[in-house]
């Protein structure tokens, strides 16, 4: 199958591309990307959101700089689970 625009892709977007998009419910704007698949099966995806579009692309920008370090920080990861896990400054 041949991949078309980034609107009407016959394919799931490959690891490591975004999706930007306006969510009207949350007067934000949404960014995903697509880093792999779960075990389960199902896409793996980083989401940020933000007031602006510019925002967002920042923030995605960063994203792809981390996963290009080798860093993936969970969503929920507090400062106290840190210090339990040996983290140490």
């Amino acid at each position: 199958m041949s991949r078309k625009g980034s609107h009407g892709t016959d394919q799931a977007p490959r690891p490591g591309e975004d999706s930007i998009y306006y969510d009207r419910s949350r007067n934000r704007w949404v960014g995903t990307i697509t880093v792999g698949w779960k075990p389960d099966g199902r896409r793996d995806r980083i989401t940020v959101r933000g007031r602006t579009k510019t925002e967002v692309k920042d923030t995605l920008r960063a994203k792809h700089t981390e996963l290009a370090a080798g860093i993936r920080t969970p969503v929920h990861y507090a400062v106290d689970k840190a210090l339990r896990t040996g983290w140490r400054p």
